[in-house]
């Protein structure tokens, strides 16, 4: 629901398409599966600091 608001807020559909694919990827590159095993909170931390790095110029608020 987050992630759908947060797409739907951004009127730049290039800035949108950016949006949509750093959330897919943080939820699917590097093997990431429906686990809590270090390997797997590894692989997620990598991918979140990867979206983080990706959006945060554009989602910044003031």
């Amino acid at each position: 629901r987050l992630a759908h608001e947060l797409i739907e807020s951004q009127t730049d559909l290039l800035l949108r398409s950016r949006l949509v694919a750093a959330l897919q990827n943080l939820t699917s590159s590097n093997q990431l599966v429906l686990s809590l095993d270090r390997a797997n909170r590894q692989k997620f931390r990598k991918n979140l600091h990867y979206f983080l790095t990706e959006v945060r110029g554009f989602l910044r608020t003031i």
